[in-house]
């Protein structure tokens, strides 16, 4: 939390000198959101989180479980719901092979367990664990072919629309800050990137706030 307050700070110091507008949002696994955080994060203008679920409970807590074994998906659960409607929500579902079939199920889940689903500050967003994306073996063991994602991504999508949950990501680019000139991505080192999926990964690095908000524009093309 150190990391978002200094961050945070910093940021919103820099677009009041500049005079711009400036809004932040933070991507975690969402086991740490819990209420105090959520407040904690609201004080800082931090108005937005994406939380990642990766199928409904039994599958995701055979994926992302806590170091001891135990599930995470309750505890995610309950921090999503508290945080919904004081900040904007983004369930970011991660799909591959392994768990395709099983994302429609957790739309069920979204729907019978949550109420308003439609409202504007709650929204999904799938994406593909495609080849290539990581160069970790642990995430080439899940990766899918694009021609599958193509055709599982349009599919999950309608699936969500069935269930009324809103979808402002339609192509699975719409919400990635690669797409939009005046968005970037912060580690907690400080280091700038135009694309989460570049974090930790020194050749994806585009600037720092730590050496004065320096931007490497060709950098950033180049990697891209």
């Amino acid at each position: 939390m150190s990391a978002i307050e200094c961050i945070s700070k910093a940021c919103l110091q820099i677009a009041e000198e500049k005079r711009v507008k400036l809004n932040l949002s933070i991507v975690t696994n969402g086991t740490l959101l819990s209420p105090p955080i959520v407040e904690r994060l609201l004080e800082l203008s931090v108005n937005r989180a994406m939380i990642t679920l990766d199928g409904p409970p039994e599958i995701h807590n055979a994926r992302r479980p806590f170091k001891d074994g135990k599930g995470t998906f309750e505890t995610i659960f309950n921090n999503l719901i508290y945080a919904k409607g004081k900040m904007g929500i983004v369930i970011g579902v991660n799909f591959d092979k392994h768990n395709y079939q099983a994302i429609p199920s957790l739309f069920r889940f979204l729907k019978e367990n949550i109420e308003h689903l439609t409202a504007e500050d709650f929204n999904i967003a799938v994406g593909q664990v495609a080849p290539g994306l990581s160069p970790t073996p642990h995430c080439n063991m899940f990766s899918s072919e694009l021609t599958l994602g193509g055709k599982w991504m349009g599919k999950l999508y309608r699936e969500a629309i069935k269930c009324g949950i809103r979808t402002d990501d339609p192509i699975g680019f719409g919400l990635c800050t690669l797409n939009k000139e005046s968005a970037f991505v912060i580690d907690p080192y400080g280091n700038i990137y135009k694309c989460i999926t570049g974090v930790g990964r020194e050749q994806f690095k585009v600037g720092s706030i730590i050496k004065g908000f320096i931007i490497l524009p060709s950098r950033g093309a180049e990697s891209h």
